[in-house]
């Protein structure tokens, strides 16, 4: 196995100085891989993902966990899920899927924080954050975290729960899923009561990308922010590994190109520098080829899974 991949990968007098990967068999042999695993991910992200229960229903689990993340990354406390609030986003973006729209309000005029109310969750402070046409957690977590008010809803220290809901169903006609992410602060009505009574009632502060109603300072602080150094770092996750690395299929194949990318570079580099004998450039013109197919494929793939996602 040694002599195999030293044959294969490092240029030395053995294999006449040439790389056996970067032979025109060994590089025809990879460009028919690499089809067929691009025309397994195409499949995929425009066929399948869309068109299946699957990938919706193990998304949320693993967009709460990256929400936490980027939290914890600012030392801000992480989001507990609530399975009431969960409720409220499953039935948004049901409302959404069935009716085909993609708008924090519906078509009838109802608002986001309606949904909240319906639940029976409570609350003095609630965003919404809303995807459309996403096959990668990660994309979808880039996204909004490179908007800014969504990233704002993300990291809003005052918000203590998150629901996240998906659903499946046609847009533009095309099937997709939308996502819908609900975070809150619960009003102390919904909390046990206490002996203060002097209490005064608190009015609801309402969040979205697009606005901020009823918008309050004062009203947003009814506690102290809890000091970084009294919670873990080491955050509850709600996904598993298998869920996470199912719900990433554009990172996987980004990833996957890139270390490709890696291995290649690296057999030119010492080919160029440490074997090229007799002006044989014929693997040089092979290795530089397969990275051009590798680059091509990676803007491809990019387009592909982000070209009509979009975020709100």
């Amino acid at each position: 196995m040694k002599e195999i991949l030293k044959n294969y990968l490092i240029p030395y007098l053995g294999n006449r100085h040439i790389p056996h990967l970067l032979s025109i068999k060994p590089v025809l042999f990879i460009l028919g891989t690499i089809f067929a695993i691009e025309f397994l991910f195409l499949l995929s992200i425009t066929t399948f993902i869309p068109s299946s229960n699957f990938f919706a229903d193990i998304l949320s689990n693993v967009l709460i966990d990256k929400s936490n993340a980027s939290r914890v990354t600012e030392n801000i406390t992480p989001l507990t899920l609530n399975f009431t609030l969960e409720k409220a986003a499953q039935e948004k973006a049901r409302d959404m899927a069935a009716k085909g729209y993609f708008s924090h309000y519906s078509p009838d005029g109802t608002s986001p924080w309606e949904w909240i109310r319906r639940s029976g969750y409570v609350f003095s402070l609630a965003g919404e954050n809303l995807a459309i046409n996403f096959v990668d957690s990660e994309d979808v977590s880039k996204a909004w975290m490179d908007s800014e008010s969504h990233r704002g809803n993300i990291l809003e220290e005052d918000f203590t729960e998150v629901g996240i809901g998906t659903a499946r169903g046609i847009y533009e006609g095309r099937e997709t899923i939308f996502v819908v992410q609900f975070l809150a602060k619960p009003s102390l009505k919904s909390m046990p009561p206490s002996n203060n009574e002097n209490k005064q009632p608190l009015k609801l502060e309402e969040r979205s990308p697009i606005s901020v109603i009823n918008h309050s300072e004062q009203n947003s602080k009814e506690a102290p922010a809890v000091p970084t150094a009294q919670f873990s770092l080491e955050f509850p996750t709600y996904s598993s590994l298998s869920t996470r690395i199912a719900t990433k299929p554009h990172s996987l194949m980004t990833y996957f190109y890139a270390g490709l990318a890696v291995v290649i570079s690296f057999i030119l580099i010492l080919t160029v520098f440490m074997g090229l004998k007799g002006h044989k450039f014929k693997p040089i013109i092979n290795g530089a080829f397969l990275l051009a197919f590798i680059a091509i494929f990676i803007l491809l793939n990019h387009y592909i899974a982000i070209s009509n996602a979009s975020v709100l």
